[in-house]
């Protein structure tokens, strides 16, 4: 077999590949509804993004103040266990300075 027919076998057979490809991965559409009911008409949104009235009209809240409600919980969660890290590290610097009377740790080949 030559070059050229080689060169074009494996072009055809990459182009086979890709189209078969690309027809199975075509669009996935669920066939169970997905949307959320609120105010009497079904939303494609998150179920817990908020139906707000802007102007008269009800509408999904806008996606920048859906991210900052949830940005906000976690730098609440964020700051919740900086606090309780911090009440076990004094906890932990209480109990290391009971042990050994000095205030530190002594280590098994350090002598006091």
């Amino acid at each position: 077999m030559s070059q050229r027919m080689l060169v074009i076998l494996s072009g055809a057979t990459l182009f086979f590949l890709l189209s078969a490809g690309g027809l199975q991965a075509e669009n996935y559409v669920s066939d169970k509804d997905e949307s959320v009911k609120k105010m009497g008409v079904a939303w494609n949104i998150a179920e817990d993004r908020m139906i707000a009235n802007y102007a008269g009209v009800y509408q999904p809240e806008g996606l920048d103040v859906y991210m900052k409600r949830h940005f906000d919980l976690f730098a609440a969660k964020l700051d919740q266990l900086s606090a309780e890290i911090n009440q076990l590290q004094k906890k932990v610097d209480s109990l290391m300075g009971k042990g050994t009377g000095t205030g530190g740790v002594l280590s098994s080949g350090q002598k006091s």
